[in-house]
């Protein structure tokens, strides 16, 4: 796949070509670099996103004439050629989600273009995993109530994702990616109820999407990927999700507690939990008589 690179904040980041535009864009980038004030932590970001671009514009190299008549009728398949089957599995869904797209009526050039944007994001902020548990349940929360009629279909044909955190938010680009998202999975959720090819390829991501699990699951020590909570930069990791810290900020926060603890804390005694009203007006922090915590009580002292 064709790709070039751009310079930002003297790093240079891969982008590649996705039918006809080149992501990700330079305002996606400086979204996620913009909460990373080290020069070392910004050079991790870029190596992270660079191995991201790799990773999902594979699974983008479809040739251009796939859209050239209606995608369903075209006798395009995923070989199993390559090592990595997780690879194979993961191209093999986006195939049938072009497929979907067609079948709606949807460019499928701007929903591949938006799959790209959203994983991107995902893979940078840290929710990619825990996206693809949502929707596996969803397609099969719907998938059981088309099939055997046991539950209503309206329970969950608008099952919608996990909201967005505040750092999500914070990227205009990964939110409207988001919107777009959960619009077409809107759309085969209505499809689906009378058109037995959508009904058909729906269930077949279903299967793909347990097999990657169950292949994820048989893998033994494996390493996970995490995005810091409180300096926003990867680090390797084996569990997840219950690790949200980097060991580097965890001694950093330890080393603090021991500063605090060594603090002349004088006169000042706490008396509950609330509201500083001794200039910081920090929430839910400790507090004496006078409304105080700490920090301001010395600073003020």
């Amino acid at each position: 796949m064709n790709e070039k690179t751009i310079e930002v904040s003297g790093l240079y980041f891969t982008r590649a070509n996705i039918f006809g535009c080149y992501l990700p864009t330079r305002t996606s980038i400086e979204s996620v670099l913009v909460k990373i004030p080290d020069k070392r932590n910004k050079r991790k970001i870029c190596e992270r996103s660079n191995e991201l671009v790799e990773l999902h514009s594979q699974c983008l190299d479809i040739p251009d004439s796939f859209f050239d008549d209606w995608v369903c009728t075209i006798e395009y398949r995923v070989e199993k050629t390559d090592r990595d089957r997780k690879y194979n599995l993961d191209k093999k869904l986006t195939v049938i989600m072009l497929h979907q797209a067609c079948i709606a009526g949807l460019d499928g050039r701007g929903i591949a273009r938006n799959s790209f944007i959203k994983n991107w994001f995902e893979g940078m902020l840290g929710g990619f995993d825990h996206d693809t548990q949502k929707l596996r349940k969803m397609l099969g929360n719907t998938l059981e109530c088309v099939h055997n009629r046991s539950k209503p279909i309206e329970k969950y044909k608008n099952v919608k994702l996990e909201p967005l955190t505040s750092r999500e938010k914070e990227c205009p680009e990964y939110v409207t990616a988001r919107m777009l998202f959960e619009s077409f999975q809107e759309q085969i959720c209505l499809i689906l109820q009378y058109n037995s090819l959508m009904l058909s390829f729906e269930y077949q991501i279903y299967q793909l999407i347990y097999e990657g699990f169950k292949l994820t699951e048989g893998i033994k020590d494996k390493t996970c990927i995490n995005v810091c909570t409180k300096c926003n930069v990867h680090f390797e990791s084996k569990k997840r999700p219950s690790i949200k810290i980097c060991n580097p900020c965890k001694n950093r926060s330890a080393e603090q507690k021991k500063v605090s603890r060594r603090i002349d804390r004088g006169s000042w005694v706490p008396i509950g939990t609330g509201k500083c009203g001794g200039g910081c007006e920090s929430l839910k922090i400790k507090i004496n008589t006078f409304s105080s915590c700490l920090k301001c009580y010395i600073s003020n002292s």
